[in-house]
Order: C-alpha cells, then sequence, then structure tokens
C-alpha cells in the first residue's frame, strides 16, 4: 500500500458556504465570469500562505477580499494520485 497520496480538486469540488463546517479560507481574490464564481485563497491556519484553494461559490454565497469563508470539498469530486508516478488511482 501506498503511505503517502496527492489530491486533487478542481474549483467545483469546493463549495464556498455559510455552514460553519469545512475548512476556513481567507478571501483574497474573487473572479466574477458572468453567472460563474471562483474564489481564490489561502487557508487561515497556514502561516506561510503555500495552502491556496481556488473555490467555485454557490450562487447565494458571495465572499468579498478579506473574508473569512468555509469551505467543504464535495467527496465525490475527489481525485487521488500515487506521488511517485503520477497516475490516478482508483
Amino acid at each position: 500500500g501506498l503511505d503517502k497520496v496527492v489530491i486533487g480538486l478542481r474549483p467545483e469540488a469546493l463549495n464556498v458556504t455559510t455552514n460553519s463546517t469545512g475548512l476556513s479560507m481567507s478571501v483574497e481574490l474573487v473572479e466574477e465570469l458572468g453567472a460563474d464564481a471562483f474564489v481564490y485563497g489561502t487557508l487561515t491556519d497556514d502561516a506561510d500562505g503555500a495552502k491556496r484553494l481556488v473555490a467555485r461559490p454557490q450562487a447565494q454565497v458571495s465572499p468579498r477580499i478579506g473574508d473569512k469563508v468555509n469551505v467543504e470539498v464535495l467527496p465525490t469530486d475527489i481525485h487521488v494520485f500515487d506521488p511517485e508516478t503520477g497516475l490516478r488511482l482508483g
């Protein structure tokens, strides 16, 4: 078995929510694309800012730069990769 795996997440796998569950993210940029939007930020517990996320919010959530939001990972949209070969598992 593998000791480590690499997780891949597309923006649509990360749901920006008003719920108090999920990962806490500090919003750095909001890119509005017509009916769609992408929210760029870092995890709030990340001191060096290396854990960057891009999420696609639901229509009813409109975060602004500097906001703290919660991001939930949709488990059906997680992609798992072997870190040695880069090949997708499962």
